[in-house]
């Protein structure tokens, strides 16, 4: 449904929505989709900053979008324009390739809205044609740890192409990040058992 005018003006200028010309750093993918003309819009963070960025089927940057926002969000192509989905506050955002935004509008909660955000907006797989596209994670046993996703390959007759991957950079990361993580944990247990032991020592 449409968004109130005063609405629009206050969330458009707090998104910041602008431009890229230039690739950014790539990293993980936080959702992605394919239009009929091959192009593919792959969506990812880096805390509240949002990237958007549109390739070629051969996986060939062509522009991107760069926006603020502290929440999810999720992309669908509509033709040769870009619908930017924003899960807090459940906005639609449509943009064209000039960077201009050309409506917002409100997503209503319903049961049925909710089915395509779960299986069509955040999906990890999408068809166009005889080519199945698919986000993947190829980090061995920290796969148990991702909630994105490193590579996004095209299946079709028969034959595997990659046509975006970050697994090594991203894995280095996950790394570093599950080592901080095992470090403080094991830092809590160790003065909490200090803390406990010394308690004791003054109870006996």
């Amino acid at each position: 449904e449409p968004f109130p005018q005063e609405d629009m003006d206050t969330l458009l200028a707090n998104i910041h929505l602008v431009l890229l010309q230039n690739e950014p750093n790539p990293k993980s993918i936080e959702c992605f989709d394919v239009n009929q003309d091959g192009q593919i819009a792959i969506g990812f963070s880096k805390f509240e900053e949002k990237t958007i960025c549109i390739y070629t089927s051969e996986g060939d940057f062509q522009y991107g979008y760069q926006f603020q926002n502290s929440g999810s969000f999720g992309v669908e192509w509509i033709g040769n324009k870009l619908n930017i989905y924003i899960v807090r506050g459940s906005i639609a955002i449509s943009v064209n390739s000039d960077g201009e935004i050309e409506s917002v509008l409100k997503i209503l909660n319903t049961s049925e809205n909710n089915d395509y955000w779960n299986n069509s907006v955040f999906s990890t797989k999408r068809n166009l044609g005889d080519s199945e596209y698919v986000l993947q994670n190829d980090m061995g046993i920290f796969n148990l740890f991702a909630s994105t996703y490193t590579t996004l390959v095209v299946n079709a007759n028969g034959e595997s192409k990659v046509i975006y991957d970050v697994s090594s950079s991203h894995l280095a990361e996950t790394i570093v990040v599950s080592i901080m993580i095992v470090s403080f944990v094991g830092f809590t247990a160790f003065i909490a058992l200090h803390h406990y032991k010394k308690q004791k020592s003054h109870i006996e």
